[in-house]
């Protein structure tokens, strides 16, 4: 496992378009929700992810260790990881409502012959880095409130702007 292969996301809850603790429903504020226990496969939640960054560089881990607290440069290590050490105690802010990991790991292939049962040498292959999941209400091309006005429908798929004169007009 090489570090760059796993991403950490801060995912916030402050933004009304994808999730926001205290959100004005009645202006189409999406309020911010989260099902299941906090640190389990099972939890799920809302909210605008961000790549986590520190220094503009992503926020990358240096070590992965699995259930028998090997590193993976260690031999032994039995590749799956359970534990991944960063540089520095990951950021916190009052906005962050939770953080988002996605992680890709290797592959190990070795090949046997059917006739006389020999191993070929072991392959290990690094799978490609995942990509940056980017989460940005001007490109989401979704319909999006207004956060300044409160209104509906003054920004339209795609994030394109609408005329100024046409704002103010009723469209239904």
């Amino acid at each position: 496992m090489k570090a760059f292969s796993s991403r950490l996301y801060s995912v916030y809850d402050d933004d009304g378009f994808f999730g926001k603790i205290g959100a004005q429903t009645q202006f189409g504020e999406i309020p911010w929700a989260t099902t299941g226990t906090a640190g389990t496969v099972g939890y799920s939640t809302n909210g605008k992810r961000s790549l986590l960054r520190v220094n503009n560089q992503p926020f990358l881990p240096t070590f992965a260790y699995d259930s028998t607290g090997k590193n993976y440069t260690q031999s032994g290590f039995n590749g799956v990881v359970v534990k991944l050490r960063y540089p520095s105690a990951i950021p916190t802010a009052g906005n962050i409502g939770a953080y988002y990991q996605t992680f890709i790991g290797r592959l190990v292939l070795q090949v046997q012959s059917v006739d006389t049962g020999i191993l070929s040498n072991t392959i290990l292959l690094d799978l490609q880095t995942p990509p940056e999941i980017i989460d940005e209400t001007g490109i989401a091309g979704y319909l999006r409130p207004d956060t300044i006005n409160g209104r509906l429908n003054t920004n339209r798929l795609g994030g394109a702007p609408i005329l100024p004169i046409n704002v103010n007009t009723s469209r239904y």
